[in-house]
This record gives C-alpha cells, sequence and structure tokens, in this order.
C-alpha cells in the first residue's frame, strides 16, 4: 500500500508540472496572456519558492522535486505575461465590428473598443453556421 502512495505522490508532480507546462505551451502558441493576472502567478513562485526552501529543510525529495517542477513553468509564464501583454490574439474567423473595425468574439453583446449595442458585424458564410449553433446553444440555456 505505501509503493501506490508514493508512486501517485509522483504522478501528482507531473500533472501540476504538467498543468503548468500546458499554459507555458498555450501562451508561446497564441501569445495571449490578457486573461492572465501576473500578481496571480507572482505570488505563486513566491510561495514555491519558500516551500522549496522547507522541502529542503525537511529533506523531502518529493516536496523538492514538486517545487522545482511547478517554479519553472510559473516563472516562465510570468516572464510570458510581460513579454505578451501588449499582444492581441487573433483568431481568423472571428467577426469584425462594423462600427469600428475592431475584431470581436462572437459571443458578445457590446463592441468593447466603440460600445456598439448589440453589434453589427461581417462574418464570413462559412462561419455563420457556427454563430448560428452558438446562438441556438445560448437561447437553449437561457
Amino acid at each position: 500500500m505505501e509503493w501506490i502512495l508514493k508512486y501517485m505522490s509522483w504522478v501528482a508532480v507531473i500533472s501540476l508540472s504538467l498543468g503548468y507546462w500546458t499554459q507555458v505551451y498555450r501562451i508561446h502558441l497564441h501569445k495571449e496572456v490578457r486573461d492572465l493576472a501576473l500578481p496571480s502567478y507572482v505570488l505563486m513562485s513566491i510561495g514555491f519558492a519558500i516551500l522549496f526552501f522547507q522541502a529542503v529543510k525537511d529533506e523531502s525529495t518529493i516536496f523538492i522535486a514538486k517545487q522545482i517542477a511547478v517554479f519553472v513553468p510559473v516563472t516562465i509564464i510570468i516572464f510570458q505575461i510581460i513579454i505578451h501583454r501588449k499582444d492581441k490574439w487573433h483568431d481568423s474567423h472571428n467577426p469584425e465590428c462594423l462600427s469600428c473595425k475592431e475584431e470581436l468574439e462572437m459571443t458578445w453583446k457590446i463592441c468593447p473598443y466603440c460600445g456598439t449595442d448589440a453589434p453589427e458585424f461581417v462574418l464570413l458564410p462559412e462561419f455563420q453556421k457556427t454563430l448560428d449553433e452558438k446562438k441556438q446553444s445560448q437561447k437553449q440555456q437561457d
């Protein structure tokens, strides 16, 4: 039974680390960080660093490995947020506001750039079906 707990602890370390590395990859791919809060990642990084020293003091291999495995990607995410904070992710199928020509999310009811209520937008025909499906899904949820 003890070996199962030891094995599962390493699975947890790998799982936690992969979660952060997935975020690193996603930021690298899209250069989009608008939904990420820099203070949250800075606080996590500080916490992981402090717990690393506690793990070293306690001579706990599993917790030393865990702290390193999560500290490194969280620190990379901090630098990615700083580097890409002014970048804008572009989705080729997103519509464009007819008033200000800015890109919109299909579910937005107000253009955040010009304030147009229920903005009219240009949508390529192949994406009209997607928009209609999303609208139908929203009506069913309401």
